[in-house]
């Protein structure tokens, strides 16, 4: 269910991007070809797409520094309604354009998505753990799988799920260890291999995640 919500949630928050910013997002992969290292970090303008996506969806959201955490009221038979909620963190870069005094030459585009939510229940404890959502750009090079490293500790192995017009996803349940690193990491680095073999790395903050899962796992209600 938790793996479902957040498939929901972020496919919605991808499905507003129309095809001018594919030709950008096609556009950036070429300049990532060309570059090894490719540095990303969340901005304030994804504050307003996110709030736009609040309104639509009757959502509230409580920004933790770097990273939003995300509640989702949904109608049920019940008297009171379902809240699902998330932690989340758009990475974007600006899109390169060859036409400078262009009034598109700033846009950002989204070149990486991680969300965390809880999954199901653990039947002997009942405690629900946290599982990473992370959803990349196409054209990757599905076999090479997705590396996530906090800090300058040992990449953490993912593979692929799926794709589809939304991009390529990974599901992840990280270990205790690696949860604690993220909690208290600085940064962190999202590592993909591109169809022609080059290694693109996105780089985004973890200033505030500690906080936000806090919120998460207590279920706590956004005002």
């Amino acid at each position: 269910m938790a793996l479902s919500c957040n498939f929901y949630s972020i496919k919605h928050h991808f499905s507003v991007v129309n095809s001018k910013i594919l030709l950008f997002l096609f556009a950036l992969m070429y300049v990532l070809v060309n570059s090894n290292v490719a540095i990303a970090e969340e901005k304030n303008k994804n504050k307003a797409e996110i709030a736009k996506n609040n309104q639509k969806n009757k959502s509230k959201t409580k920004k933790y520094n770097d990273w939003y955490y995300r509640c989702i009221e949904q109608k049920t038979d019940k008297k009171s309604p379902a809240r699902q909620c998330e932690v989340l963190q758009v990475a974007q870069v600006k899109s390169p354009s060859k036409n400078q005094n262009s009034k598109d030459a700033a846009q950002n585009v989204s070149v990486l998505t991680l969300a965390f939510s809880k999954g199901l229940p653990d039947k002997k404890s009942k405690k629900r753990s946290i599982l990473l959502t992370v959803l990349t750009p196409l054209n990757i090079h599905l076999p090479s799988g997705f590396d996530l490293t906090v800090d300058k500790n040992k990449p953490i192995k993912n593979v692929y799920r799926n794709c589809n017009q939304a991009g390529c996803w990974v599901n992840a349940q990280l270990s205790n260890l690696d949860m604690k690193r993220l909690k208290q990491g600085k940064f962190g680095l999202g590592q993909m291999r591109l169809l022609n073999g080059q290694n693109v790395r996105i780089k985004f903050s973890l200033k505030g995640l500690g906080r936000a899962l806090a919120a998460l796992e207590k279920e706590e209600k956004i005002n």
